[in-house]
């Protein structure tokens, strides 16, 4: 979502409407699902306000240069990855990879239970390419103990869901 979509969303207070349209008739609904948005390029502080017990899914909308694949739909390592690689334990991320790692790392750290992942994307397997870029961006982290690695890459897998929308 681009900056000036999600500010008209949030001058909106998160409504939308849904139209139900037949040959003879149109109904609409208004839908108020959404209770807040963090837009992360602005807000990098609002990140640790997705550790918590109450979270159950994050959405994503992403160009898909965004998503940083190759032809063959596989992870590249493009400077802004390489950068997350490199410092996203710590730092601001820069890439959907980076900012996902540091909530589901300091989740698993947490002992907080996985989430959902849903690409909100027009993409074919829009979240398996997600979670596929994800575990890729995973295997090139450095962890000081591979156990931890190992455990937490397991716990990615395993306690989160990415539905293919």
């Amino acid at each position: 979502m681009d900056k000036q979509v999600w500010n008209h969303f949030k001058n909106q207070k998160f409504l939308y409407t849904l139209e139900e349209k037949t040959n003879t008739s149109s109904n609409v609904h208004f839908i108020k699902s959404v209770q807040d948005m963090i837009y992360v390029p602005d807000e990098p502080k609002r990140i640790n306000e997705l550790l918590n017990d109450d979270l159950k899914c994050i959405t994503t909308t992403i160009t898909e240069n965004g998503y940083f694949l190759d032809e063959d739909k596989q992870l590249s390592l493009h400077e802004d990855v390489q950068y997350d690689i490199n410092t996203s334990f710590y730092q601001k991320p820069y890439t959907i990879y980076g900012f996902l790692h540091y909530i589901l790392y300091n989740r698993y750290l947490m002992n907080l239970p996985g989430i959902c992942i849903m690409s909100c994307d027009n993409m074919s397997k829009n979240s398996k390419l997600l979670k596929n870029g994800l575990n890729t961006f995973i295997q090139y982290l450095k962890f000081d103990n591979k156990y931890i690695k190992n455990n937490y890459h397991t716990w990615v897998n395993k306690e989160n869901v990415f539905p293919i929308t």
